[in-house]
């Protein structure tokens, strides 16, 4: 699964920021879009 290993791939400090929106995600797309929006 891509998404999974790019989520496996995150650093710390992202993965942090990630369990804050969380829950604001409703979609696999949601969460797809705010990987690929991020500054890293």
């Amino acid at each position: 699964m891509e998404l999974e290993t790019r989520i496996r791939g995150l650093n710390i400090e992202v993965i942090e920021a990630l369990g804050e929106v969380i829950f604001d995600l409703d979609t696999v797309e949601d969460l797809q879009n705010w990987l690929d929006n991020l500054n890293i």
